[in-house]
């Protein structure tokens, strides 16, 4: 069974997803094991904890703090607790990074997005799992982040 990440549906409509090309580079987070999905290079950690980065279109071509003001917005409106918001600066550029608390089933579960805009892409990577799962894990995947590239990897 594919368990399927909090908010991703509402991130993909966010940033307009028109279509997605190659994902750009990012470093494994530690304790993760990267496989190959036929879309979206991801990872996981041994307990479930999952880690992806994507690449975007900017359309409409707006700056990170728009994408960043809009992201937050709409994921408060809709129920999402924010834990976290951490500016950090990774060799594609600029970023913002979220996390989220949001209810999972039985469980709740932290939910990270974090967003570079590079030009005409929005480089975006997702985290989630459950919250004691996530916390483990939470320093290497903030630094995996730290590591977002624009170039292909």
């Amino acid at each position: 069974m594919k368990a399927t990440m909090p908010g991703t549906a509402i991130v993909l409509c966010l940033v307009l997803l028109a279509g997605c090309v190659t994902a750009p580079s990012v470093e494994v987070p530690d304790g993760f094991a990267a496989y190959r999905d036929t879309r979206l290079p991801s990872t996981v950690s041994p307990d479930g904890v999952a880690f992806r980065l994507r690449r975007a279109a900017n359309e409409p071509v707006q700056t990170l703090e728009f994408w960043a003001a809009a992201l937050e917005r709409h994921l408060v409106e809709t129920g999402y607790l924010l834990a976290a918001r951490e500016e950090f600066v990774a060799p594609a550029g600029p970023g913002v990074s979220f996390e989220w608390l949001a209810p999972m089933g039985e469980e709740d579960w932290h939910y990270l997005v974090a967003i570079v805009v590079n030009g005409e892409d929005i480089l975006i990577a997702e985290a989630a799992g459950p919250v004691a799962r996530y916390r483990e894990h939470r320093a290497s995947i903030l630094a995996a982040v730290a590591t977002i590239s624009a170039a292909d990897g």
